[in-house]
């Protein structure tokens, strides 16, 4: 039998670790921590210990979803769907793009 809590990307641990931070936070025992990100000008605050760092860290730093093969400019339209925290969504407007972000 499959457990409920796996997914293809073996997110079992963390997944349930976040689970019960944002429970906490939401039921008002936990405040997050929040730090802040930059680069290029740029910043983002995050969520401490969640998948907020982990996030922009692939995105800005690994390069996941790269722009450069885009030629994204002045005029042209981005929709990020499923944008998280914006990290994408910062890059794609830095290029002069006009974005929608949805999450």
């Amino acid at each position: 039998m499959r457990n409920p809590f796996d997914n293809e990307h073996g997110l079992r641990g963390p997944r349930l670790r976040n689970y019960a931070l944002h429970l906490g936070h939401r039921l008002g025992l936990r405040r997050w921590r929040e730090g802040l990100v930059e680069r290029d000008g740029m910043s983002i605050a995050v969520r401490v210990d969640t998948h907020d760092e982990v996030i922009v860290r692939e995105v800005w730093d690994e390069a996941i979803y790269p722009l450069d093969g885009l030629g994204l400019g002045p005029g042209d339209r981005v929709l990020d769907v499923g944008a998280q925290i914006g990290s994408f969504t910062l890059l794609a407007a830095a290029t002069g793009a006009r974005v929608l972000a949805v999450e």
